[in-house]
Formats: C-alpha cells, sequence, structure tokens
C-alpha cells in the first residue's frame, strides 16, 4: 500500500494546503504511535481480552513490525511530523512512526526507502499544529553524509557491553548484534563503547509520567461530550459505567497509577521527580552526540533483550512486559529521532523469532537513520 500511494503523495505535496490536507488525512492512516514492544503488547492485551477479531488493523500492523523481515520502523518526535488528528494520550511523549520497507533494485545498485520518501512529504511545519516546527536538517539521505565514507557509531554499554558480560540479554541477541558491529567495521565505520549512566532510571522515569499524562488526558472521555456512553441511575455512574466499558485492563491500569502519582503528597516525589530525572537522560544524550565527552555520529543499540515473546506470554505479568522496552524508552524521553529494523531471526525451542536493531541519532539528523538503515 506504500509503495502505491508514494507517487500520489509526491504529486499532492505540490497542491499547497489542499495537498497538505489530503496528505494528513492519508498518513493518519499509516501512522502508529507506539514503539514497538507497546504495539505488541497492547496487541497481546487485546487478543487475549477477545477485544480484537481475526484480523484488525492493529492486529496487522503488529504482524508487519514483528514478523516480517524487511519490515523498518521509523519514530520521531512530534516537532517534525504534525500530531493533528491523532489521539492525544501522552502530550509529552507523543510521535509519530512510519511503517516501510526498502526495496533493492538491479541487484542493489539502486535503493529506495519508502519511509523516507514519505517523511520528506510529511515533515515540517504544520499549522493545525503548533509544536512544529521547519526542518532544518540536510532534504536527503547522501546530504548528511557530506562527502562522508563513514561515521562514529556508539555503543551505549548500560546497553550492550564491548567487553564484558551483558547480562539480561538474550544469547541470540546478542550474536545477531555483534555480527551487524562486524559488519558496520567491515562498511569502514568506527565503533566506540559510550556511556549513559541514568539509564537504570529510565524505565521508572517512563512509567510515571506516561501513566500520569494517560491519567489527564483521558479524563475528557467521560461519556458526557463524545465518544461511548453507558447509561446509569445518577451521573456519577454514568462516568464509572461509560469508562468502565470503554477502556481496557492496561488502560484502567495506567488511569489509576497515573492518577495516584498525580495526586496530593505525592506530585512531587513522584512525577516531578521523574521529569528532572528525564532532564538528566537528555543531558547524557547530549553528551555523547558532542565532542570530547562522545563525539559520535549516531547510536547503535538493540531493540529488545530477548526474541518477540508468544501472544499472550506476557499478559499476566505486565511488569515483565515494560521491561521489554528498555533500550527504545529513552529516545521518547530525550526526543530524539529512532529507527528500528529487522536483525534476522534467533531460534528459540525450535521455532525461529525476529530481532532488530534500533539507531538513534542526535535531533534533527534523520537522514543519518536512512543513510545507515540502508546499509544494515
Amino acid at each position: 500500500m506504500l509503495t502505491m500511494m508514494i507517487p500520489h503523495l509526491e504529486r499532492l505535496s505540490k497542491e499547497g494546503e489542499y495537498g497538505r490536507a489530503k496528505i494528513n488525512q492519508y498518513t493518519r492512516m499509516l501512522t502508529v504511535p507506539l514503539t514497538i514492544v507497546q504495539a505488541i503488547g497492547i496487541f497481546m492485551l487485546l487478543k487475549n481480552q477477545k477485544v480484537i477479531g481475526v484480523l484488525s488493523p492493529l492486529e496487522f500492523f503488529s504482524f508487519i513490525v514483528t514478523m516480517v523481515a524487511g519490515t523498518f520502523i521509523l519514530v520521531w518526535f512530534g516537532e517534525l511530523i504534525s500530531e493533528f488528528g491523532l489521539g492525544n494520550g501522552i502530550s509529552l511523549l507523543i510521535f509519530v512512526g512510519i511503517v516501510g520497507r526498502l526495496h533493492v533494485l538491479l541487484g542493489r545498485t539502486a535503493t529506495v526507502f519508502n519511509p523516507e520518501i514519505i517523511f520528506n512529504v510529511i515533515k515540517g511545519k504544520d499549522p493545525a499544529d503548533s509544536t512544529t516546527v521547519e526542518y532544518r536538517g540536510s532534504t536527503s539521505a547522501a546530504g548528511a553524509t557530506r562527502g562522508r565514507t563513514s561515521f562514529t557509531i556508539g555503543i551505549p554499554k548500560e546497553y550492550f557491553s564491548l567487553s564484558g558480560k551483558n547480562k539480561g540479554l538474550d544469547e541470540g541477541i546478542i550474536d545477531k548484534f555483534k555480527t551487524s558491529i562486524e559488519k558496520l567495521k567491515k562498511l569502514g565505520h568506527q565503533i566506540k563503547e559510550v556511556s549513559l549512566p541514568h539509564t537504570e532510571y529510565v524505565l521508572s522515569c517512563y512509567y510515571i509520567i506516561v501513566p500520569a499524562e494517560i491519567s489527564a488526558n483521558l479524563a475528557r472521555f467521560d461519556g458526557v461530550k463524545y465518544g461511548l456512553y453507558k447509561e446509569g441511575k445518577n451521573l456519577f455512574e454514568d462516568y464509572l459505567k461509560t469508562r468502565g466499558a470503554g477502556f481496557g485492563k492496561e488502560v484502567r491500569r495506567r488511569i489509576i497509577l497515573g492518577t495516584y502519582v498525580l495526586s496530593a503528597g505525592y506530585y512531587e516525589a513522584y512525577y516531578q521527580r521523574a521529569q528532572k530525572v528525564r532532564v538528566l537522560i537528555k543531558e547524557d544524550f547530549k553528551k555523547v552526540f558532542s565532542p570530547p565527552a562522545g563525539g559520535v555520529d549516531i547510536l547503535l543499540t538493540p531493540v529488545s533483550p530477548t526474541p518477540a515473546f508468544k501472544i499472550g506470554e506476557k499478559t499476566d505479568d505486565p511488569v515483565k512486559m515494560y521491561l521489554a522496552d528498555i533500550f527504545t524508552v529513552s529516545a521518547n524521553l530525550a526526543g530524539l529521532p529512532a529507527l528500528s529494523l529487522p536483525n534476522g531471526f534467533v531460534e528459540l525451542e525450535g521455532t525461529k523469532l525476529p530481532s532488530a536493531l534500533q539507531l538513534i541519532s542526535p535531533w534533527f539528523e534523520e537522514e543519518k537513520l536512512f543513510y545507515l538503515g540502508k546499509q544494515l
């Protein structure tokens, strides 16, 4: 579908405000405001609760993301791609992702990267979204290299140690990641170990801020103004029945947790402190991208410490499911562009399961993601 729409999107980009409006309409159907692990987790919850049937859009995208080799997920912070039309559940950490493929033509003499084309069409200032900015980077992946043929690629030691043991990482993930590192070395890139010292607080920080935002933003869905409505004996019971029927188990869990961390006496202890930690996490990334402390052009990490888990396997233990996000949520907290791409398959109990890599670039340098993504 992406391939079929690309010529149409390119033509609409030249047709002023009408074209822009139509592009926004189309891209709302193609954007996925979730990390790959969140998409899998929410899909499993819905499947386990029998909310979705044989095939749904979410099931379709989850299948593509986790099972189809050659699929890419690109994620940007909301400043470059308009959020107009998206359901606003997480104000501070919302982002838009593009699902696509890398097409290799004429025996690797040419490549077409669908997400790069769509990104170049929909990026930039949107009058309907005041948080967007004009793009300040290069207009092509070739422009990002500025004549260079190699980059300094950082490997955060808190994510993957080049010299020591990698506790908590599946052996198959380790082997596949090392293979990708060697491939990059052969292509002339320099590999450098760097440190993101506040990584240990990433998940705690993320899962305080996210429930708090969800609790505040989903308060509007009470059956009074719009959306689902379930009638009760009085107004209070209307609220209880509507929100109880309209929100699934995972959403209700996050609303309750978010309400708790925002309540009087706990706001300063949890939410405010998490926001301060978020600043420290962002500073860690600034340092590794800035010489002389770091001086790397881009970061390379695994996407998840384990291969894809079975449907429903971690539904009863949400904490284990949240732990699978440990490598990806830091990009959201720091507001960085990131790219997830397949990294072969890992065999587990006789079944081949997909693994993936993540590239994280500095702010407004998405072309580096495209350039290295094509090489991997």
